[in-house]
């Protein structure tokens, strides 16, 4: 049996023609965007309180009664958070003001699940994170 130059041809040109074609499809979904899948809001805010929360646990050895405990502290925070978020009657000042009474709140509710020593270690890294963000801003390039 005889092959033609043809058909060693139509044999390697065919094939590639349709792999061409399939990476060329492919390459055409990959541009395209898919929808992004977003958590709901109320399961990134539970993410948020379970990594703060987590976070907490381990600088302050919080017990799973003081985890309980903080818990709807930081939900109550963040439903807060949400409302002040939502005034758009405030200037930049009194929305600053009312963050801050929002946190020192949080803080105070916090500071009465802890033990004095905890407390102590709980003071010491609020003042650290102010720190790390005052330097933070300090860096910023001015707008």
């Amino acid at each position: 049996m005889k092959i033609t130059r043809m058909q060693i041809l139509s044999g390697l040109v065919v094939p590639a023609l349709f792999m061409g074609m399939n990476a060329f499809a492919q390459l055409g979904t990959a541009t395209t965007v898919a929808p992004v899948e977003r958590k709901a809001p109320a399961t990134a805010e539970k993410t948020v309180i379970d990594s703060r929360i987590d976070r907490l646990s381990k600088q302050l050895n919080l017990t799973a009664e003081q985890q309980a405990a903080i818990r709807p502290i930081m939900e109550d925070e963040v439903n807060k958070l949400k409302e002040l978020r939502k005034k758009t009657g405030l200037n930049a000042t009194e929305r600053r003001a009312k963050l801050h009474e929002l946190r020192q709140d949080t803080s105070n509710k916090m500071r009465s699940v802890l033990t004095e020593e905890q407390r102590q270690k709980y003071e010491s890294y609020r003042k650290e994170l102010r720190e790390r963000y005052q330097k933070r801003i300090s860096n910023s390039p001015a707008k």
